[in-house]
């Protein structure tokens, strides 16, 4: 089974159709970049997975368990798996790098500081930071 499937998958904005019975597979390790003109659905499909915008139809499973968007438990568990990093490069200008990828994870998920910093130096050093 897939790490993460996508069955029939549909989504709009009000009364504007915006996914329509989208499908896709991912294995677990494989790396997808999901490109296309803009307005072609590509952040709404990233809502989508992220519950900011509820499907209006369609499945998605991820690591062997359905997502139920109505469920605050259920979404919470996916996002804790899913990350989005945001065009404009939303980052805190009063803010070092490294703090930026810190302060979430130490008060949203109430992780240890120096456990926080020390995996976060390793993959700011990844990226040349």
């Amino acid at each position: 089974m897939s790490f993460l499937t996508i069955q029939d998958l549909s989504a709009s904005y009000g009364r504007a159709p915006v996914l329509r019975d989208v499908n896709l597979s991912i294995e677990k390790g494989e790396v997808v970049s999901v490109i296309g003109p803009s307005g072609s659905g590509k952040s709404t499909l990233l809502r989508v997975l992220v519950g900011l915008l509820r499907p209006d139809a369609g499945r998605v499973v991820l690591d062997g368990a359905a997502i139920d968007y109505g469920s605050r438990a259920s979404l919470r568990a996916a996002r804790d798996r899913f990350a989005i990093v945001f065009q404009q490069y939303n980052l805190f200008q009063n803010m070092t790098a490294l703090r930026n990828v810190t302060v979430a994870p130490c008060i949203v998920k109430k992780r240890d500081r120096h456990e926080v910093e020390r995996e976060a130096r390793a993959l700011l050093a990844k990226v040349g930071l």
